[in-house]
């Protein structure tokens, strides 16, 4: 009767060789058995997308509308006051998103260590550790995006003036080559701003050594996350173009940062908790530190959460990164 009612207990307990061997089974893990409690963190951090969203649906007509009427002179002319008023006013709404991605990132970050998490709470937590700097990304990445997209206007106005030509074709590859650069450095300082204290500056300078250390797994990782959205932006109908919007609201942000932070903490591990931290090396994998189990009542309450959970500290990150100041607990 109690194997009938309770099941055959386990013959050992919960130990490191149950957790997944590598991150690409991690992410079969959570995609198994936490797929509803990431689509609740998505969902939270796509709440602060609907401003940036709900405006780029709403200037599609006054884009439209400028780059159809008259010649290409005058849709030239009108260039630069279309960029200001359609992509320069989105850097605040950028800078919103990027501070719900401070709260998603650090839950996402909890799930992938098999940490105990209440979505509220900790998401409250990772505003409160790193929306500060997340707003400052968030700027520097609005106005890129915005210089982005006017130097694809005016090489597609350019194009349709003088005809394509090489000179077209080099500045398109370089353009692309830039955006991808500059989103996969802004990938893993939005990771390393969740997990490490780090001057701004020295942000973005150690994103990009990590991102070309890793340039062919992180490339594919990242445009894997931004994959569903941005090929429907690749096709100028506006159907597409919804549809796009659509999506980033019901599934971009919670699959992008659940790819980002495996493709990152990957990187930090081999870079830089193998040596400065070894509490965070492999965290959630059969080769990492294992987490004691705390009763249910500790489980319930994360404000009383352990140091290695939060920001970290340690004297140097490899050789010329700089070290992070202690945590606020």
């Amino acid at each position: 009767m109690e194997k009938a009612l309770l099941g055959t207990p386990k013959e050992k307990d919960f130990t490191s060789a149950d957790l997944p061997a590598n991150r690409v089974k991690l992410l079969g893990y959570l995609l198994r058995n936490r797929l509803r409690v990431l689509y609740c963190n998505h969902l939270l951090t796509a709440l602060f997308f609907l401003p940036l969203i709900a405006w780029a649906i709403l200037s599609m007509n006054y884009l439209n509308e400028v780059f159809t009427q008259g010649d290409t002179l005058q849709q030239m002319s009108n260039l630069p006051y279309a960029t200001a008023v359609v992509y320069g006013t989105a850097i605040p709404l950028w800078i919103v998103a990027f501070v719900g991605m401070a709260g998603g990132l650090y839950v996402t970050r909890r799930y992938c260590w098999g940490l105990p998490v209440n979505l509220r709470t900790h998401f409250s937590q990772g505003l409160k550790q790193s929306a500060k700097q997340f707003s400052l990304l968030g700027l520097v990445f609005g106005a890129a995006y915005a210089l982005v997209m006017f130097c694809l206007r005016w090489l597609s106005l350019y194009a349709q003036l003088n005809g394509a030509d090489m000179l077209t074709a080099m500045g398109a590859a370089c353009l692309a080559v830039l955006s991808l650069v500059f989103c996969g450095v802004t990938m893993f300082a939005l990771c390393m701003s969740s997990l490490y204290n780090v001057s701004f500056g020295r942000l973005y300078i150690n994103s990009f050594k990590l991102f070309f250390k890793t340039f062919w797994l992180s490339a594919a990782l990242l445009i894997a996350g931004l994959l569903p959205s941005l090929a429907l932006f690749c096709v100028p109908l506006v159907f597409t173009q919804l549809v796009g919007y659509c999506l980033v609201f019901v599934v971009q942000p919670g699959w992008a940062m659940l790819l980002w932070t495996l493709c990152c903490h990957s990187a930090f591990d081999k870079y830089v908790n193998a040596k400065d931290y070894p509490d965070y090396y492999g965290k959630g994998l059969k080769y990492g530190k294992l987490e004691p189990v705390a009763p249910l009542q500790q489980a319930e309450q994360p404000q009383a959460e352990q140091p290695s959970a939060g920001h970290a500290s340690a004297d140097e990150v490899e050789t010329d990164f700089e070290k992070p100041s202690e945590e606020e607990q």
